[in-house]
């Protein structure tokens, strides 16, 4: 049964309770490219949120073995075509990680980039869409800067600086799990700042509850 049905129902429901009672799954993806059309995905890292906390022991790492090549992107995630060989193929990877957001919220940092490429992967591998809704951490932060009025410089939205606005550690960047978890890490922040005493509703924080 899928998440929506499950919890409320139905499709249209309102996530109306506190963003603690429900499950979450901070998800990142590293490309050789920024164009969904011709990149192809080089790994996945993916942790979920249970009880309003990080759970690392849903930590999940995938490389991805395909014909598509890193190219010049190895400068900036590190991966190279060798660490790949012998890693998963992209269909069993998407499976995996359909499992792991099965009744869950999918959480990003710039959701439009990796929603992208996960709509263009899944199709190409015949699989079904992921039917979830999701959060971008990216977003909630462009509207708390434009709603407090504070300057939005070129890298302003950047996972790095806006960790750094909240005080979080610095990890190294452009490695799918260190990046899911800096996201998990970041929305619990940024929740529990916007929600004060008392937890907000779940839907506060939603950007669209249709399938991606």
């Amino acid at each position: 049964m899928g998440l929506l049905k499950r919890l409320f129902g139905g499709p249209h429901s309102s996530f109306g309770r506190p963003w603690t009672e429900y499950s979450l799954l901070a998800v990142d993806l590293e490309m050789n490219s920024l164009d969904p059309e011709v990149g192809a995905i080089m790994s996945i890292g993916a942790v979920g949120i249970e009880d309003g906390e990080v759970c690392l022991s849903t930590a999940k790492h995938w490389l991805i073995e395909s014909s598509h090549g890193v190219g010049n992107s190895a400068t900036i995630h590190g991966i190279t075509d060798t660490e790949r060989t012998g890693g998963a193929t992209l269909a069993t990877a998407l499976v995996e990680l359909q499992a792991a957001a099965s009744d869950r919220v999918l959480l990003f940092h710039h959701a439009f980039l990796d929603l992208r490429f996960l709509a263009a992967a899944l199709e190409r591998t015949g699989l079904l869409p992921l039917d979830t809704p999701h959060i971008d951490t990216m977003k909630l932060e462009q509207r708390r800067l434009e709603r407090t009025g504070q300057p939005l410089h070129h890298d302003a939205l950047l996972l790095s600086e806006c960790r750094q606005r909240y005080g979080l550690p610095v990890y190294p960047a452009h490695n799918a799990l260190h990046d899911a978890l800096s996201t998990a890490e970041l929305a619990m922040v940024q929740f529990r700042q916007m929600s004060g005493s008392k937890p907000l509703p779940l839907s506060t924080f939603i950007e669209r509850a249709l399938p991606l």
